[in-house]
């Protein structure tokens, strides 16, 4: 297949992506690219398998963050001693800290590690922030907003440890940028694909923690999903044992889905063992579960995510799912991490939308008007798509191929549950359409719409699944735009994942299609 998509005079694939464009291998000029917004941040998983906020980030600011250099730029207050590879604070009372960092009204992430801790407090804090502080050995994550210009800061409260890989990056607000995901999903292998997701918000207020019906006696922090030290073994007593999420009454209709998401990593077997996710839907206000609890992703630096959707009886009433741990783990116990927990309005967990004291919304991916008329031959061609649905729902996905009007395209499109269909219309006259039914839309598909003056055929994994001998094509220079989306760019959104795009400027055969589709 690799040779026929070479003869694409477009070609996109998620392998690069640069100032809010989705940009295409062909042509290289980059005349192919989509225009991509979204307005806000977004998380996806890297090709490491860590969880990633999709933010433009610098370089890192900090000058000998690992002390290789010994003291080289910064400045030892009382207490504090270079020690091979490390800076070691002996009961520290004064200030380490580097000069020139931070600029006033900038955001920053602060991460470095702690080791050989036995006693104190260690604060840090950057351009006059407030300081953030820490008691314990690990990897350790800060954000701060700097109020001035000036230093990053380590003082202590008699600190007793050692500090070492000191870093810090300033992050930005660019959050136009297309998200390309290495979430294992089937028949993926560990190739990313871009990710197109609805506006959904995240209910939870502290997505790392979650909220609890009762807070547990005591908890255990462990390395989460995105490598800080943030997600939670909590040790139960006997009056806490369960993470809660509520609505108001009056907030949602009737019998709308909602579905609370989380991570999940067993440190050691649990008492019981027969809960999905180990958390236990029970004792629920107003809600019904629908279905089962499933896993939704897998090993996530070592975590598995798990989704339960939930019908809310009554939209007049107060709404409360109840996920107990206490019966997983047991009385005393904490042989379970638990990190990234979402409530949102659907049928179906979205990407994690990380929270921290409020709800947070993460607005719809789009990607449209990529091409243009000179790399797009109206008489004849190949519109193909790799593409997999986020859910089996009844919703209509469009990928187009147009003059961006509805009177001359080419429609690649999932509408309902098991349900892709294919469909060309020239000067608003439908040429061919065809709807192939009992499909699994949630895995990956290879799509292809082949056009050419009484010649229309439709691919799908290697089959051809409609042929049209009497239909008409398009005017020379007619087609001229793709997106993922409607073919005025903006209704019925592509909401899922793709692989790859291409077109053709000439007619493939039989022979060449069932090549290019088959999975």
């Amino acid at each position: 297949m690799s040779n026929l998509l070479e003869k694409a005079s477009i070609l996109l694939t998620p392998t690069a992506y640069d100032d809010g464009k989705i940009l295409s291998v062909k042509p290289e000029d980059g005349t192919g690219d989509f225009t991509f917004t979204r307005n806000s941040s977004a998380t996806r998983v890297t090709s490491q398998g860590l969880i990633e906020d999709m933010q433009i980030l610098s370089g890192d600011l900090v000058t000998n963050g690992d002390f290789s250099n010994g003291a080289n730029n910064w400045s030892l207050g009382a207490g504090w001693s270079i020690g091979v590879g490390k800076v070691i604070g002996s009961s520290a009372s004064g200030t380490l800290s580097q000069a020139g960092i931070a600029s006033a009204g900038k955001q920053y992430k602060v991460t470095f590690s702690v080791t050989d801790y036995s006693s104190g407090t260690l604060f840090v804090d950057i351009g006059g922030s407030s300081a953030q502080t820490t008691t314990s050995n690990g990897l350790k994550t800060f954000y701060f907003t700097s109020t001035s210009t000036g230093s990053l800061r380590f003082y202590g409260g008699s600190f007793t440890g050692s500090i070492d890989n000191v870093s810090v990056i300033e992050i930005t607000d660019d959050t136009d940028l297309p998200r390309i995901d290495y979430s294992p999903y089937s028949g993926a292998g560990s190739c990313g694909h871009w990710l197109f997701e609805p506006q959904s918000t995240n209910l939870i207020i502290t997505s790392d923690s979650g909220v609890y019906g009762n807070n547990p006696a005591s908890e255990i922090l462990t390395t989460a999903p995105d490598g800080t030290n943030t997600a939670v073994r909590p040790v139960p007593d006997s009056n806490s044992d369960r993470y809660t999420g509520q609505i108001s009454g009056g907030t949602y209709a009737t019998n709308t889905k909602i579905t609370y998401s989380w991570y999940r990593k067993r440190i050691s077997t649990p008492v019981i063992d027969i809960y999905v996710g180990d958390l236990q839907p029970n004792v629920l206000v107003n809600v019904t579960q629908v279905g089962s609890t499933i896993q939704v992703e897998s090993d996530i630096n070592g975590f598995d995510r798990f989704s339960a959707t939930f019908n809310i009886t009554d939209g007049s009433l107060a709404s409360n799912i109840r996920l107990y741990f206490g019966a997983i783990i047991g009385t005393g116990n904490s042989s379970v991490a638990y990190w990234g927990h979402q409530l949102e309005v659907g049928s179906f967990a979205t990407s994690l939308i990380p929270t921290n004291g409020s709800t947070v919304t993460r607005l719809k991916d789009a990607a449209f008007g990529a091409g243009n008329s000179s790399l797009i031959n109206s008489t004849e061609g190949v519109l193909y798509a790799e593409v997999a649905a986020l859910a089996e729902q009844t919703l209509t996905r469009y990928i187009t191929l147009s003059d961006g009007t509805s009177s001359n395209r080419i429609i690649i499109y999932i509408t309902d549950v098991g349900v892709i269909k294919f469909f060309v219309g020239v000067g608003g006259v439908t040429q061919a359409a065809k709807t192939v039914t009992g499909q699994t839309t949630t895995n990956f598909n290879k799509l292809a719409v082949s056009y050419k003056e009484n010649d229309m055929k439709f691919y799908l994994n290697g089959v051809k699944v409609h042929t049209d001998t009497s239909a008409s094509t398009y005017p020379t220079d007619t087609l001229s735009v793709i997106n993922f989306a409607a073919s005025n760019g903006t209704s019925s959104p592509f909401f899922g994942k793709a692989n790859c795009l291409a077109v053709f400027e000439e007619a493939l055969t039989d022979a060449e299609l069932t090549c290019l589709t088959t999975i």
